[in-house]
């Protein structure tokens, strides 16, 4: 009888480093900085704190993640084409 044994705290890095493979990952960039910034509405954007605000939060999102480790985000799934099925005809088929 095999016993499972307690979670380790390295275990994610483990993962990362033998199970995932690098064709699973993407390297991170700034992008996700910017298309945050879209989201933000405009009267926070001209408060006079705001970008310095913001560029303590990216040095702080960088700073995590190269205290965790991570060099690299998970790369989008590829778009999937489904072939036709029945239940998605415009017309009701009787038999």
């Amino acid at each position: 009888m095999e016993f499972v044994e307690e979670y380790r705290i390295d275990e994610p890095i483990h993962f990362k480093n033998y199970c995932i493979s690098d064709s699973d990952l993407d390297y991170y960039d700034n992008i996700h900085f910017v298309e945050a910034r879209k989201y933000i509405t405009g009267r926070l954007r001209k408060l006079a704190k705001f970008d310095n605000l913001m560029t303590d939060l990216e040095i702080e999102i960088i700073d995590t993640y190269k205290q965790f480790l991570i060099k690299s985000i998970q790369e989008d799934y590829p778009i999937v084409i489904r072939a036709p099925v029945p239940w998605h005809q415009s017309k009701v088929m009787i038999l």
